[in-house]
């Protein structure tokens, strides 16, 4: 899991960045159903990646007594 941690925490971040770019300025998206579902299947799939990431930080670098 922390050879992956950057893989992790930057796929999550580009999510982040579509997400907030969606939330902003594309609010007719949540007016069609299957959109809506898509975004937050998209926010679930962030989440598991940042808690991916963050535990493989942690792992990496504070390991040590």
């Amino acid at each position: 899991m922390k050879e992956k941690m950057v893989l992790f925490l930057s796929i999550a971040f580009i999510l982040f960045l579509f997400l907030f770019y969606i939330d902003l300025f594309q609010s007719d998206w949540y007016t069609v159903v299957w959109r809506k579902y898509l975004v937050k299947m998209l926010t679930s799939i962030q989440i598991v990646l940042l808690v991916f990431g963050i535990i493989g930080f942690f792992l990496r670098f504070y390991t040590k007594e």
